[in-house]
């Protein structure tokens, strides 16, 4: 269609694809998606915290929130800063000693956003977020829990029931592969950047701030 009849022709979801935006009180946050192969390398390339860059917009309509809500919305915005620091701005600790700092940061906020913002179920806390995760049993009912869901491709359903058989030694692998791929764990930063930037804000409808942060952790690991 672009070829022959021009960009002009082509659909909106061909035209916007793979891009997604998320409209606040003081303008649009924009960004690409890893659904597209494209893209995903665009993002794990990249090396720094996600920029913003300022552009014009006549069309823009703001949200219209109350005094209390802008608040919030701000407030949400730096916490989410502070949790790109964490990510990018202490490259000297091992990366599952800044996951574990980001798990605790993520609980401390949702403490402090149950008292300005909801009433969110208090976030489960444990003392190290890595060890909690990589057990037998967390990544069995991980898998168990993919396995429920909708599945477009046979193939994605084998992999998982293999992954399942084969979790004990995977596991007993781990550090091997850490040590092997330390030059290119960057693109584990990236993910995990990615998933803070395009979700952690969400958190302003339903108050579920450390929910997103382990949604983050769970799809970066």
């Amino acid at each position: 269609i672009y070829t022959e009849l021009g960009a002009e022709h082509l659909c909106q979801i061909c035209t916007e694809h793979p891009r997604y935006y998320d409209w606040f009180s003081d303008g649009t946050e924009a960004g690409v998606g890893l659904c597209c192969e494209a893209a995903a390398e665009l993002i794990l390339q990249n090396t720094s915290v996600p920029a913003l860059e300022a552009v014009p917009d006549d069309d823009f309509e703001p949200e219209a929130l109350s005094e209390d809500e802008r608040a919030a919305e701000h407030e949400l915005f730096r916490m989410r800063d502070e949790l790109f620091h964490i990510v990018k701005a202490e490259p000297y600790l091992p990366l599952e000693e800044r996951m574990n700092r980001l798990y605790s940061t993520a609980v401390n906020m949702q403490k402090t956003c149950d008292t300005w913002m909801f009433s969110a179920a208090e976030a489960a806390y444990v003392p190290n977020w890595t060890d909690a995760f990589w057990q037998l049993g967390s990544l069995t009912r991980l898998l168990d829990f993919f396995l429920t869901l909708e599945i477009n491709e046979p193939a994605w359903r084998d992999l998982l029931f293999e992954t399942k058989a084969q979790l004990p030694e995977l596991l007993r692998h781990r550090q091997a592969f850490l040590s092997c791929y330390q030059d290119n764990l960057y693109e584990y930063e990236q993910l995990l950047l990615y998933f803070l930037y395009r979700h952690f804000m969400g958190a302003r409808w339903d108050g579920m701030l450390c929910g997103r942060v382990n949604f983050a952790l769970i799809s970066t690991c």
